[in-house]
């Protein structure tokens, strides 16, 4: 189980990344792995600046290294989290064809939302390091990494959606990618809660994720 942080509020003023999920996972049956994203001192969506790519490799070489260490197959990965930690989620699942995914609120684009949410000099700088040289191609890169990976694959996770209905991130982001889905006919769930602050997504999040995984978990342990 890969759990994906997303971002903590005082990241935008330079604070550190912090692990989520870690006491609400404790008492699953499974390898789990608590993975920052932390890069040159700020958040990088687990990619990198710039659309390089070079926090991607070294975390994806990190999960292989574990995944291998435990003899878990890619189909037997169970990738997590929600908000940044969903973008995350997805996109890993995705492009490395992940078995099963849980994603709270997920940004989809990315760029936008950052845009959105720069409205401090320390947030406006962090935006600008994750875009790049190129500022144009950079908004490009970030708002269609997602996008981009739902429609070039083939094959797709398990994939077990949660936001609020009133959240923005339902209206904004996450229903662009439910249409790609649709017309690409994969299969998912979609859990949407009565509450509309994007803040309040852990509190509603949290059992839900313990729920599928659980129920993960106890449908591998019954198929052996």
């Amino acid at each position: 189980m890969l759990s994906f942080s997303g971002l903590y509020a005082t990241e935008f003023q330079g604070g550190p990344p912090v692990y989520n999920h870690m006491r609400t996972l404790n008492s699953v049956k499974a390898h789990k792995l608590f993975i920052l994203d932390s890069y040159q001192n700020q958040f990088c969506y687990y990619v990198g600046f710039g659309g390089e790519m070079d926090f991607e490799r070294s975390v994806i070489a990190l999960i292989t290294k574990i995944a291998n260490e435990y003899k878990v197959p890619p189909e037997n990965i169970i990738a997590t989290g929600s908000s940044k930690g969903g973008a995350a989620a997805l996109y890993y699942s995705f492009k490395y064809q992940f078995g099963k995914a849980v994603i709270g609120a997920p940004q989809i684009y990315i760029a936008k939302y950052l845009e959105q949410r720069a409205s401090s000099d320390s947030m406006r700088l962090r935006y600008q390091n994750l875009l790049g040289d190129h500022s144009l191609k950079g908004k490009a890169f970030w708002n269609g990494l997602i996008l981009n990976q739902a429609y070039q694959a083939r094959t797709f996770p398990e994939l077990h959606f949660h936001v609020g209905k009133g959240d923005f991130h339902y209206t904004d982001h996450l229903k662009i990618l439910l249409q790609v889905l649709d017309e690409k006919k994969v299969d998912y769930t979609l859990d949407l809660g009565a509450y509309e602050e994007h803040k309040n997504t852990g509190i509603y999040f949290t059992p839900f994720l313990l729920q599928k995984v659980q129920d993960m978990v106890t449908r591998k342990e019954e198929e052996q």
